[in-house]
């Protein structure tokens, strides 16, 4: 609340000057009506980010506990050594398409 100051003193015509105060009052009035109502929607605004941030860190929560109640029922992970059979197929295959592929290339180059 702006306490109004009036300010009594005359121009040479005898006419108070009272209203360029009052003038001066109102504005500084307004200003800090804008800038509390700018207050009001930043606050606003960080309340309505902050409960987006906490919805998202619910969700992320319960996903984690989810995939917790999940590893705990299905723990029939392949360890290294049952997985090296595949393996060994996979680059036996891998490699012997490399070794073709090269070869086709050498042939061609020497036929021409």
């Amino acid at each position: 609340m702006v306490r109004k100051m009036t300010m009594t003193s005359k121009d040479e015509n005898g006419n108070e000057l009272k209203s360029e105060i009052q003038n001066v009052l109102n504005e500084m009035e307004l200003d800090t009506t804008k800038q509390l109502g700018k207050l009001v929607t930043d606050i606003a605004e960080i309340k309505k980010d902050t409960s987006y941030i906490t919805k998202e860190l619910m969700r992320i929560d319960g996903e984690h506990v989810k995939r917790a109640e999940f590893d705990t029922v299905q723990k029939e992970y392949v360890s290294k050594s049952e997985f090296q059979p595949v393996r060994l197929l996979v680059y036996g295959f891998a490699g012997l398409i490399f070794t073709g592929f090269v070869i086709g290339l050498i042939t061609i180059v020497i036929n021409k």
